[in-house]
């Protein structure tokens, strides 16, 4: 299960008791093509093609293509992308184009083991 903290109790007001403040809703992006992790709490955006790792806690923004693990997140590394398919993966392409998806999701027969 995927937690996600964009709603937070509001405690501006001193004279009512938090849990009868109104919440605080802050929206939280979750790029295309990424995978969140079991148990992880999302409480930043994440970019597209990201992996979050199990019990992890975003509290800052995820940049596109990070593999990002820990409490809180930190960056490990970035996904290696040929430059093909980064091209075809524009933040600002909708939908999907084929060279790009199948270079993502190779056909079983098309692995190298």
């Amino acid at each position: 299960s995927v937690m996600n903290g964009s709603q937070q109790h509001g405690i501006g007001r001193l004279d009512v008791p938090i849990r009868e403040q109104p919440g605080v809703f802050v929206p939280v992006r979750i790029g295309r093509d990424s995978w969140i992790g079991e148990r992880a709490i999302i409480a930043a955006d994440v970019g597209q093609h990201c992996v979050i790792g199990a019990g992890s806690v975003v509290t800052k923004p995820i940049p596109d293509f990070a593999v990002a693990v820990g409490v809180p997140a930190k960056v490990l590394r970035f996904r290696k992308v040929d430059d093909t398919v980064e091209k075809d993966l524009r933040p600002s392409v909708i939908g999907h184009r084929p060279s790009a998806v199948s270079t993502l999701n190779p056909q079983p027969s098309t692995l190298n083991f």
